[in-house]
């Protein structure tokens, strides 16, 4: 074997990349889990048992708070993550295939567009290159080996063969392919301009040629069961007619169609006018209608409320004189028993004041005495 591949370029920056990235991971774990020094004076029979006990919340239980101390870790002298971007960047650098060729945005990665694609090709290229290098001195040889097992343990009426054809990808047929649909392309818009595919630039067996052509670049096999190929020009067929009379003759029929259209698009014309002042005579009757249904509503809404109206002030009127009426039996009811009362009062005191005088004017003289 001859010459370096991909991967003897790689190897060393990735298992530098490897080492870096263990480093900070195992720093990181450290700082999570850490290690403790635990004095044998302080702790009990719970502290080892505790401490090897590693989840969240759960106390260590020790005789002295000084019993359980972390361990300082040692802290990296370097940015791990600038040494993985520089061996990222040497592997690159090595191999020559970069991030920016990986089928991302062109126009996001480099300051224009035809830079990053002259980096894509130059990256495409270099792995076609090792692709073929690993066909040709490899891979062919094991088909031809497969091949001849084969043909001599399955079907030995194979011939024998010492060779394969290689093709690696599109084999470098990308650029052709869309050169032809280009092409294509072009030969569609001469026979739109020719006014069909047989007039003197383009016929079908120009366009028959070009298919062929494209099945060829794709590749694509069986083509006579997709496409049928045209048979040459009969000597014994008529002439053609003359172009200038063709001409006339198409322009005048363009010319009468133009009319029939122009016609026609009065009558729609005319029709879609008359629809339109048929809808507006609608429209107004509807709304007419709509206006008197309105004011009906409106007059019967008024009569309505003066219905309610006058039924609610001739219940006031009612309620009004039944309350009057109740009032002034109670007041009058409470003027008979204040009369009652300075009645009974004054017959009372009546009764007092001859008591009192009968007891003065006694014969006999004063009872208390």
């Amino acid at each position: 074997l001859v010459g370096l591949s991909i991967a003897d370029k790689t190897m060393e920056s990735q298992r530098t990349k490897t080492a870096l990235k263990r480093t900070m991971l195992n720093s990181a774990y450290f700082a999570v889990n850490q290690r403790y020094v635990v004095s044998e004076r302080g702790s009990n029979q719970y502290t080892m048992q505790d401490l090897l006990r590693n989840e969240p919340a759960v106390p260590i239980r020790v005789k002295d708070i000084s019993a359980v101390v972390p361990l300082q870790p040692a802290t990296l002298g370097f940015d791990v993550l600038s040494g993985l971007e520089y061996e990222a960047t040497q592997a690159e650098t090595r191999s020559g295939v970069i991030r920016n060729a990986q089928g991302l945005n062109p126009d996001s990665l480099h300051d224009t567009a035809s830079g990053q694609a002259s980096i894509l090709t130059m990256s495409q290229k270099r792995t076609r290159m090792i692709a073929r290098c690993f066909a040709e001195t490899g891979f062919r040889d094991l088909c031809v080996g497969v091949y001849e097992l084969h043909r001599l343990y399955m079907n030995p009426e194979l011939p024998p063969r010492n060779n394969m054809s290689i093709q690696i990808g599109a084999n470098g047929q990308q650029l052709k392919v869309i050169a032809m649909q280009s092409f294509s392309g072009l030969i569609a818009q001469i026979i739109e301009a020719q006014g069909g595919p047989t007039g003197p630039v383009v016929d079908f067996e120009t366009i028959y040629k070009a298919a062929v052509k494209m099945a060829e670049l794709m590749p694509l096999k069986g083509l006579e069961t997709l496409l049928k190929k045209p048979q040459p020009p009969d000597p014994n067929a008529p002439p053609k007619p003359d172009p200038e009379m063709a001409k006339v003759q198409a322009e005048a029929q363009a010319k009468a169609q133009e009319m029939q259209q122009a016609s026609q698009m009065k009558a729609q014309e005319l029709q879609i006018n008359t629809q339109i002042r048929q809808a507006e005579m609608q429209a107004k009757a509807q709304q007419a209608q709509l206006d008197n249904q309105l004011k009906r509503d409106e007059a019967a809404a008024k009569l309505d409320a003066m219905r309610q109206d006058n039924a609610l002030k001739a219940q006031l009127a009612r309620e009004k004189a039944s309350f009057e009426a109740s009032l002034a039996r109670e007041k009058a009811d409470f003027e008979m028993q204040m009369a009652e009362r300075q009645f009974q009062q004054q017959s009372a005191l009546a009764a007092r004041q001859a008591d009192v005088a009968l007891k003065k004017n006694r014969e006999g003289g004063d009872l208390d005495k």
